[in-house]
């Protein structure tokens, strides 16, 4: 997913400045709102901006001219491979870090170590904590993710809670838990109704009930699970689904994104992303170099008639 925008907000004031590489190959020049004096700057502690020692501000890409070097600038990218570090390829000076180009990037990030009139004790360096997408996460790890990643409306970044559909559209008919689960998580995944996955579309007491075998329940849902009772990872819920229907399924390499991001581009869930691949780690496109396999990708899901039933 491309980064949270990390420019203050502007103001009335600003500042010019020229900049260059060590050697004198690459040379530009910035405007920045607000001015460099005011500017909350960037010293980022990831794992690339600690080695090159990026200290970082943000004009916008029209308020940044390169005036030489295009034809020695060098990239490097890694992890999600979705951002270029440029640095001179004469003398190795890290320059920028750039968006892609399509769409047109609203900014680029600039070294303030390059500008003539750098002077590190006059700057406001703003510290943040990152977590290094290059280091694979444990199992069971927790981690904050801060509400301004989703500019929040609380729905296009987070799966909140239940959604109300009877019965999975496309299948599978077999929900493979995982670390943390709970009904309420797993229904929030196929946005489906709690009641729903539970109890298999039939009518339930929402007390616990005994008579699941294997993890799997005669009434077609979790009704051995109360709604934030933790699952054990490994066990087998059945959904119900909705037959008539059907989606198209492919192996399908991703590089970056979410399975959240995936299921709203091709008309499937998270849940039934999980469910076609339970035990794939996509940690794998945090390590730079390799290929990671292919995920089954459940895509435009259906109904194959109006006139459905309930399968549990």
């Amino acid at each position: 997913m491309p980064p949270q925008n990390p420019q203050p907000p502007p103001t009335s004031e600003s500042s010019s400045h020229k900049g260059n590489c060590h050697c004198g190959a690459v040379r530009f020049s910035i405007t920045l709102s607000p001015p460099l004096t005011e500017y909350p700057v960037n010293s980022c502690n990831c794992s690339i901006c600690s080695k090159n020692g990026y200290l970082l501000v943000y004009p916008n890409t029209e308020d940044m001219k390169l005036e030489s070097g295009q034809e020695v600038l060098k990239e490097y990218r890694f992890a999600s491979r979705y951002v270029r570090h440029q640095f001179c390829g004469e003398c190795g000076s890290s320059c920028f870090i750039k968006l892609p180009d399509d769409p047109v990037a609203p900014f680029i990030a600039v070294n303030v170590r390059m500008l003539e009139d750098f002077d590190p004790d006059s700057l406001t360096l703003r510290k943040p904590d990152v977590v290094d997408v290059s280091v694979v996460l444990n199992v069971g790890q927790t981690i904050i993710i801060p509400g301004e990643v989703c500019n929040p409306d609380w729905t296009s970044c987070i799966i909140w809670g239940p959604g109300a559909n009877e019965c999975l559209v496309g299948g599978p008919h077999l929900y493979y838990t995982l670390s943390g689960d709970t009904m309420w998580k797993i229904a929030g995944r196929l946005n489906m109704a709690l009641d729903a996955v539970r109890c298999g579309g039939d009518s339930c007491d929402t007390a616990k009930t005994t008579n699941c075998t294997d993890g799997i329940c005669p009434s077609g849902g979790g009704a051995e699970y109360t709604t934030n009772e933790t699952i054990a990872a490994g066990q087998f819920i059945k959904i119900p689904m909705c037959h008539p229907s059907t989606c198209d399924i492919e192996p399908y390499t991703f590089s970056q994104g979410v399975y959240k991001d995936l299921a709203d581009r091709y008309g499937s869930t998270v849940g039934q992303i999980q469910m076609l691949s339970p035990t794939y780690n996509y940690s794998c496109i945090a390590n730079e170099g390799g290929t990671c396999p292919p995920i089954r990708l459940a895509k435009n899901c259906r109904l194959l008639s109006s006139n459905y039933t309930v399968l549990s």
